[in-house]
């Protein structure tokens, strides 16, 4: 609901999975401030190396949810 069911890279709605910003694995919380919802696609890209997330700031619109900047790796094509 937070990301209007939209991917937050690609705005595309179909597919779409919720993705740790700190992986699971590394101690990140399953918590709407460490989830970003990313299409199919942009979820295994960002898995495979070729889409990177950055958090930019705290986004003061939805308490602990923070505004993410992606960034395309050399050789990732929609």
């Amino acid at each position: 609901q937070r990301d209007h069911y939209h991917c937050r890279n690609c705005n595309n709605t179909k597919g779409l999975h919720p993705h740790h910003i700190k992986y699971a694995s590394a101690g990140g919380a399953d918590t709407l401030d460490n989830l970003v919802t990313l299409c199919a696609n942009c979820h295994r890209a960002v898995h495979d190396g070729f889409l990177k997330v950055h958090v930019q700031e705290v986004c003061s619109k939805f308490e602990g949810s923070y505004t993410v900047k992606f960034v395309p790796q050399r050789g990732w094509k929609p």
